[in-house]
């Protein structure tokens, strides 16, 4: 998955999930304005890969909705934002985890 040691984000989405366009709008806004890095997983041809890769990352129930911004460290689930969200959520959660300073 990543290969570096310390905190990730992961944005998984599918083509036909209508608030992801939003929500990678926002994580976008938040990556270039922060600084950060955020994985994006398209589920809509491997749908079963990207769940065995989030269930490998931790979070047990797969991949179950969209958009689902998942947050690792040292490739493993410490937290999640599941469905759609505002931009301060996705802030508030970051900074709470230190990916934002």
């Amino acid at each position: 998955m990543v290969e570096e040691k310390g905190k990730h984000v992961f944005f998984i989405t599918f083509d036909s999930c209508k608030y992801c366009d939003n929500v990678q709008s926002i994580l976008s806004q938040i990556s270039k304005s922060e600084n950060i890095e955020i994985y994006y997983l398209d589920a809509t041809k491997e749908k079963e890969e990207v769940s065995n890769i989030i269930i490998n990352l931790g979070y047990e129930d797969g991949l179950t909705i969209t958009p689902f911004v998942l947050i690792v460290e040292h490739n493993k689930y410490i937290d999640s934002i599941i469905g759609m969200a505002d931009k301060d959520l996705y802030t508030n959660k970051f900074t709470e985890y230190g990916l934002i300073k």
